[in-house]
């Protein structure tokens, strides 16, 4: 039984478009509803502290009074950063991946090289991740206070 090998070419044409439909990927809006939630659970935060803080000091409920009108332009700039970093992530994965895959390809190698190599740099994605949360929350929080 012959088996017909396939020309490097085509796989490779094959590949670019795997990797093209991956990066058009549009992770914009649940980036945006993220970046909203984080932003809105940090405010959240901040009034409730410093609604304990004054009644705690000065015996006032400011309940119903802190509204966010005086912050809103810093809400929404953070949003924005969040939503920029976030699609970063996903810019920087699918291109990392596609040099990897092209060079892996180029030299012969196999696909089980190509499996430990997007599992590796998945890992450094989450952990990239990850930093960029608890950095852009400690931003956040140092800008709301």
């Amino acid at each position: 039984m012959m088996h017909q090998i396939t020309p490097p070419i085509s796989i490779t044409a094959k590949l670019s478009r795997a990797i093209q439909k991956v990066a058009n990927l549009s992770i914009a809006d649940i980036a945006s509803r993220l970046s909203f939630g984080l932003v809105n659970r940090a405010n959240q935060q901040n009034k409730a502290q410093t609604q304990r803080i004054y009644n705690q000091a000065f015996g006032v409920d400011l309940s119903g009074l802190l509204g966010d009108g005086a912050i809103r332009e810093d809400m929404d700039k953070a949003v924005k950063e969040n939503v920029d970093l976030i699609t970063s992530i996903q810019t920087d994965f699918i291109n990392d991946i596609g040099e990897k895959v092209f060079a892996n390809l180029s030299s012969g190698g196999r696909h089980e090289n190509l499996t430990s190599i997007i599992k590796s740099r998945g890992e450094v994605s989450k952990a990239r991740a990850k930093f960029i949360a608890r950095d852009q929350t400690a931003k956040l929080n140092a800008a709301l206070d």
